[in-house]
């Protein structure tokens, strides 16, 4: 699970307004905000998991905690404070662990996250 200090809270999510980069998967889509202009030196993620995506709170905190397990290696490597919201869709629910640690570490890769 991804330590407390580097999840986005309420309080510090990004305003819309900012302009983000966005990357779309089979599995998810996520949007990366740059800390250009924070003094703060911690990259921040947040996992954000509709109703309408899992009905229950016990399948949405799982699927939250596998893509936090995902993410936690490429923020401790991360050079750049950022700010990058995941956003999973149904089918991440279905697919073997491995399989969407392949799929989301490519599609962030391939996006020019880390």
């Amino acid at each position: 699970m991804l330590p407390k200090k580097n999840r986005i809270t309420r309080k510090n999510f990004p305003d819309f307004k900012i302009r983000a980069t966005r990357a779309y998967s089979q599995f998810f889509s996520g949007s990366l905000y740059k800390n250009e202009t924070s003094s703060n030196t911690l990259s921040h993620v947040s996992v954000v998991i509709s109703k309408k995506v899992a009905k229950t709170a016990v399948v949405r905190n799982r699927m939250r905690r596998r893509f936090y397990a995902i993410v936690e290696p490429l923020i401790k490597n991360s050079s750049q404070p950022l700010s990058l919201i995941l956003y999973p869709k149904a089918e991440s629910l279905k697919v073997e662990f491995s399989i969407l640690q392949a799929n989301v570490i490519t599609t962030l890769q391939k996006a020019k996250f880390f």
